[in-house]
């Protein structure tokens, strides 16, 4: 491979005339690492250059080229190596533009080459992409798309194509439209000898629409998916990872993972879209946190023993390592309520950059995977998949059948100004068929009823039902109704209190479980500086054919005082103590979990800026667990201390605890910079992290780089 040098001074004199249109930056830098997997050291060129051109009205060309060169000493435990890697990666696009018609051609390669030491590294990824896209006035719209993408490692055993053709037609008419989509994709893997091909055929329906008004509006969406996989091994036998369609994924950071009704999930598109190289605002890196819940909802109870968390840099580019970070499996029959999976385990895969999490097959709709310590750089989540996997002997093959429907809708209705009247409604089906793996079908409906009534200006009654059924072949049945109601008090602006009561009736797998809950919320402004609200409450469950019940007393509170312009306080609690009742007999891992008898959090947090030059915070609190006690630490500086902010000095020390109590996670970073002038970047970065207990170890990262910008 040529030097990235060498490459950019053979491309500079061909873009000197496009000055104009021409981008480009060099990264200068000294960096060491060192971890329990290897130590490493060295000096690193980065040199990117984009070219982007208005060719004509219609054409328009980007260029690109990214070279990186690393040079330095490497142990992977066997005594120190020297050790050169080079990455090359040249991109081209062309873009055609009409009026009511787009075309593109992509085309992107990445080539890695890492030695002499062992293990070497001779990677290559490419990506070739075609697409044409056709939107007529009143007529439908038109999608066509080809896609290749490759991967080789030989050192990693991993030799992988897959292609996708894609066709698309959709018709939009007063709110209503239907889409149609075929796609055809392949994947060959060479090293795990196997292939496979899946054929889709799906439709899809929606429609949005408002009358009366506004006072009546409404929400329909339809999916069916026909799909059709040929599996075949080659000569040897072959473990086939067969994936696990996911409906929803949701992200939260939350650090008591048992249970989610504390922090509220967001529902992250981008995990889903099949974009590997966009990375989401999901961080593992010197910026994130532990705790990291990814939350998967298949839509219906689903056969899955791993999920891969995707993982890039900022830039969408492949990580080396994957750090300290480790994952935690847990299920869930609601949502909700989450109880641990045994038997995980977490590596990171350098060639395909991702963390691969195994467990003993579940059958399960809910799973999520919650991350512990961080990565020591930059490391962004940009895609979530799930797998089961199937054992096919020499030669062997396997047809799968996979028929999915879904369908949900959401309808608003205001009779009156002060009553309100909702409903939604979802409905998943599948029916799976193959030749090794017994017939699986399942079909499932969650709904929700809502009346909200305003009587008064003070005072708001909100009544909620939800009814949720599911039936399986495998024998996995659930049925869940329950009532929820709101009484919510304005007495003053000032002032808001919610008293709420539910009872929840549900039963799984043939076992009865009564959840009856009262809640007092309260928020309240006592100055204009400073505010409080608070949840208490006490929650009673019975579970008749175990044997035990529980109650759990609750407490939450945030409270925020402006002490002064530059100095805010800030205090949490999250407190929670079960008794349980009775011996509970012969718990499965699909039962209801049982909340632990004790998860005490509380922290104090001020934060004082004194202006745009200088920031500083300090987090401090305990955590009590049935387990173990622990403190929880953070400490953030962030400081200008010249006029106009060319020089930056910034460092962050904090320390987590598992919800279990059996890891500690200690992290200190140090991060100045200095600006010295629009084009030149020097900034320094150190991280030490620490991990005690399960899979313990140390990280340390030093790194200065120089960065210059055209």
């Amino acid at each position: 491979m040529r030097s990235p040098a060498l490459v950019l001074a053979l491309l500079l004199p061909a873009a000197a005339a496009a000055a104009g249109d021409l981008s480009g930056r060099a990264i200068l830098s000294y960096q060491t690492y060192d971890a329990p997997e290897y130590d490493s050291d060295g000096f690193n060129q980065l040199y990117e250059l984009r070219l982007e051109r208005q060719i004509t009205q219609p054409f328009r060309l980007r260029l690109s080229v990214r070279a990186e060169d690393a040079r330095g000493d490497t142990d992977f435990g066997r005594g120190p190596v020297q050790l050169r890697s080079t990455q090359l990666q040249p991109g081209a696009e062309l873009l055609y533009s009409v009026p009511k018609f787009e075309g593109q051609l992509l085309y992107d390669r990445i080539g890695y080459n890492s030695g002499p030491g062992v293990p070497a590294s001779d990677r290559t990824l490419t990506r070739q992409l075609a697409r044409l896209l056709w939107t007529p006035d009143a007529l439908p719209h038109f999608s066509l798309t080809s896609e290749k993408r490759g991967t080789e490692d030989p050192s990693a055993l991993v030799d992988q194509t897959e292609t996708r053709d894609e066709g698309i037609v959709s018709y939009g008419f007063r709110g209503l439209v239907a889409s149609g989509i075929l796609r055809r994709t392949t994947l060959d893997d060479g090293q795990a000898s196997f292939a496979r091909q899946t054929v889709d055929k799906q439709g899809l329906l929606t429609q949005d629409g408002s009358y009366l008004g506004g006072r009546l509006t409404t929400s329909f969406t339809g999916n069916l998916l026909d799909s059709t996989i040929d599996d075949r091994a080659g000569a040897n036998a072959a473990a086939v990872p067969n994936p696990v369609p996911i409906a929803r994924a949701e992200w939260v950071v939350d650090d008591t993972p048992l249970d989610s009704r504390d922090r509220t999930p967001v529902g992250v598109p981008g995990l889903l879209d099949g974009n590997l190289d966009t990375p989401t605002q999901i961080q593992l890196g010197p910026d994130g946190s532990s705790f990291q819940n990814l939350i998967l909802d298949f839509g219906h109870a689903a056969d899955v023993d791993t999920v891969r968390v995707v993982v890039r840099d900022v830039a969408g580019q492949l990580l080396r390592f994957g750090g300290s970070v480790t994952w935690d499996v847990y299920t869930s029959p609601d949502g909700d309520r989450w109880s641990p999976l045994a038997g995980s385990t977490t590596s990171f895969s350098t060639s395909l950059s991702l963390y691969e999490v195994r467990f003993p097959s579940t059958h399960v709709r809910w799973l999520k995977v919650v991350s512990f310590s961080t990565n020591a750089v930059d490391t962004r989540v940009s895609e979530l998949q799930a797998f089961v996997t199937t054992q096919l002997g020499p030669d062997d093959t396997l047809r799968t059948d996979l028929l999915v429907g879904s369908g949900s809708a959401a309808v608003s209705l205001r009779p009156t100004d002060k009553t309100t009247l909702t409903y939604y409604g979802l409905y998943n089906g599948l029916r799976q068929t193959s030749e090794l793996r017994p017939k699986q079908a399942n079909h499932g409906l969650d709904q929700l009823i809502g009346a909200q009534v305003d009587p008064f200006r003070w005072l708001d009654l909100l009544l909620r039902y939800e009814d949720r059924w599911l039936n399986d072949t495998s024998g996995f049945d659930q049925s869940f109704d329950g009532w929820t109601g709101d009484l919510q008090f304005r007495f003053l602006p000032s002032m808001q209190q919610t008293v709420e009561a539910s009872r929840l009736d549900e039963v799984t797998a043939g076992r009865r479980s009564l959840t009856t809950t009262y809640t007092l919320r309260t928020y309240t402004r006592f100055y204009s500086t400073w505010d409080l609200t608070l949840d208490l409450g006490t929650q009673d469950q019975d579970f008749t054919d175990l044997a035990f019940r529980t109650r759990r007393n609750f407490l939450s509170g945030v409270s925020q005082a402006q002490l002064t312009r530059a100095l805010k306080l800030t205090l949490t609690a999250a407190l929670q103590h079960t008794n349980l009742f009775g011996q509970p007999i012969d718990v499965r891992p699909e039962d209801t979990p049982i909340p632990p008898e004790r998860d005490d959090r509380w922290t104090v947090e001020l934060f004082y800026r004194a202006g745009p030059q200088l920031g500083v915070s300090g987090r401090w609190g305990r955590a009590h667990t049935s387990l173990a006690p622990a403190t929880i630490q953070n400490y953030h500086l962030d400081w200008y201390p010249f006029p106009g902010g060319s020089v930056r000095i910034g460092g962050q020390y904090d320390q987590d605890l598992d919800t279990l109590g059996q890891r500690l996670a200690r992290r200190v970073t140090f991060t100045p910079a200095w600006t010295v002038n629009r084009h030149v970047l020097i900034n320094v970065n150190y991280t030490f992290l620490g991990v005690t207990g399960p899979q313990a170890g140390n990280t340390r990262s030093f790194f200065v780089a120089m960065t210059v910008t055209m």
